[in-house]
């Protein structure tokens, strides 16, 4: 979009999250930010040389068997912001919830590391939080590695979106639910 006459700030993601300060204590508390995984991806593309989209279906997208391709909303340099401007269809979601579910392994493939997914699938992961986040209120819950952890028996792991999007993973069920 252009610039409203005038405009002197950041042009593009990249020279926004430059502009941000440290808030708070590492550990002291909780607070979602969608900086995290826009610097994050920032990594992954530094580290790799390849768009955060591209690399993303290179590694998961294409080798799970995604029937469609997932869109990234890109920035004025085109890069693909991570931080919640990933658009794909709900059988693709679900191709990818179950991926998760089954630690990696989908479309008769290893995909990612099993490893990976020790860190994800835990019964009770000290932070809680309270925040009230999208008008939805999680008491008990906690946030890790990207994902929402409701710390219940079954290890459950949920993706939730700014506009009421959400993968639902229970690995003792075997149940995958996408919204």
């Amino acid at each position: 979009a252009p610039q409203p006459e005038g405009y002197n700030g950041p042009r593009n993601i990249y020279d926004y999250l430059k502009t941000l300060k440290k808030q708070g204590a590492h550990g002291a508390g909780f607070k979602y930010q969608s900086v995290h995984p826009e610097v994050t991806g920032w990594v992954i593309q530094r580290i790799t040389g390849q768009k955060i989209n591209d690399y993303l279906s290179e590694r998961i997208w294409q080798p799970m068997g995604a029937a469609h391709d997932a869109y990234f909303v890109a920035d004025s340099n085109g890069m693909g912001m991570s931080g919640g401007a990933m658009n794909a269809t709900l059988s693709d979601m679900a191709r990818f919830g179950e991926m998760v579910r089954n630690r990696g392994y989908f479309n008769g493939r290893q995909i990612l590391d099993p490893k990976t997914f020790d860190l994800l699938f835990v019964k009770d992961y000290p932070v809680k939080t309270t925040e009230d986040l999208y008008g939805l209120s999680r008491p008990g819950y906690s946030y890790h590695n990207y994902w929402w952890i409701p710390n219940n028996a079954d290890n459950v792991i949920e993706a939730w979106g700014i506009n009421g999007q959400m993968v639902h993973i229970n690995p003792t069920t075997e149940t995958v639910i996408v919204k």
